[in-house]
C-alpha cells in the first residue's frame, strides 16, 4: 500500500458499542497486521477455544463479567480490565450465567519468529 493510500482511510468508527452482534470486524480493510472487533456475548455465551497461532492478542474489557481461560488456567474477567494473549496460546472467553460480556479484541500478527 502507497503512503497516500492512507490519506483516506476511516480512522474513527461510531457509534461502535450500541453493536449487539456477536462479532463485528473493525478497520478490517484498512489496517495492516491488525486484526480488531468487538465481541458481545449474551449471559452464559463463549468463544469457543482457538490459538493465537503466531501472534498476539489483547482484549479490553468495556462492560460485564465473565471468564478468560487458557488451557490451565482461569482468570475472572470484568469491566476495565485488560488481557493479553501471547503467541500460540490456545484460550476461550466465557460470559457469567448473571451478566453479558462485551470486550474489544486487538490481534496483530508476528511477521518474525522472535519469540
Amino acid at each position: 500500500m502507497k503512503k497516500k493510500d492512507f490519506k483516506n482511510k476511516k480512522w474513527i468508527k461510531k457509534n461502535a458499542l450500541k453493536c449487539k452482534e456477536k462479532h463485528t470486524e473493525l478497520f478490517s480493510k484498512y489496517a495492516i497486521n491488525t486484526k480488531t472487533g468487538i465481541v458481545y456475548l449474551k449471559k452464559d455465551e463463549e468463544v469457543k477455544m482457538h490459538s493465537t497461532e503466531n501472534g498476539e492478542e489483547i482484549l479490553i474489557i468495556l462492560s460485564g463479567k465473565g471468564s478468560a481461560f487458557t488451557e490451565d488456567r482461569k482468570i475472572i474477567i470484568e469491566k476495565g480490565d485488560i488481557v493479553y494473549f501471547g503467541p500460540y496460546t490456545n484460550h476461550s472467553i466465557k460470559a457469567d450465567k448473571e451478566s453479558e460480556l462485551c470486550y474489544v479484541y486487538v490481534y496483530s500478527e508476528i511477521k518474525k519468529k522472535n519469540f
